[in-house]
């Protein structure tokens, strides 16, 4: 009896993290309301930095911008946006393009792709103009931490940086040919300097 007392307060515990979780969602989304992407000569390229500590709008904000470029097929000026941090692919805008076009797994030709899944024609559409917006935004995980050197083995990170990382985006439900799909983008929060941080691009999958 008292351990089925203790799962109980356990699972209202967490019921009471998730609704926090999800009501701070909803706040960022109010910032966002009427957010459009920079457009001519407004609009630059290269590398996108924040302030340390930038609320979770401003980064939201980052990944509606890279959606777009890619709804554009972009895929040059989307990787600029970001730095990389990844061992195992150097990702390049070809590379990209065919995880995009490969239903998250890079590296095949469209004539590969086309034989092995049996369709090449995915592609990233916008998400500013999907009627899900909302919902794909409140699924976007954004989380800031102090990783430890363990931590960062632990999430394929090698190398000597691992002290910049931060913190870290699961992107859920990138819209795929004007739907929700189970692409998942990856990205590490990253500390620049004592003012400014970036995002490194992970990975582009299906979870």
């Amino acid at each position: 009896m008292e351990e089925k007392s203790m799962l109980e307060q356990r699972r209202m515990a967490w019921q009471e993290e998730k609704r926090k979780r999800d009501e701070l969602k909803r706040r960022e989304l109010e910032k966002l309301s009427g957010y459009e992407i920079p457009s001519g000569g407004e609009q630059k390229r290269g590398l996108r930095m924040l302030p340390l500590g930038a609320e979770n709008a401003e980064i939201i904000k980052l990944l509606i911008e890279w959606t777009e470029l890619l709804a554009k097929e972009n895929y040059e000026e989307a990787l600029e946006m970001f730095q990389q941090y990844n061992h195992e692919l150097d990702w390049t805008p070809e590379l990209l393009e065919s995880a995009v076009y490969g239903y998250g797994c890079p590296g095949y030709t469209r004539e590969e792709a086309e034989r092995e899944f049996g369709s090449s024609d995915y592609k990233i559409t916008s998400l500013l103009e999907n009627p899900e917006r909302d919902e794909i935004l409140m699924h976007i995980d954004i989380d800031y931490e102090t990783v430890t050197e363990e931590g960062a083995r632990m999430r394929c990170l090698t190398g000597t940086d691992y002290g910049n990382i931060i913190g870290y985006v699961h992107y859920d439900d990138v819209p795929l040919n004007g739907e929700r799909s189970d692409l998942t983008a990856i990205f590490h929060i990253k500390k620049l300097d004592e003012k400014n941080m970036t995002l490194s691009f992970y990975d582009l999958h299906v979870m």
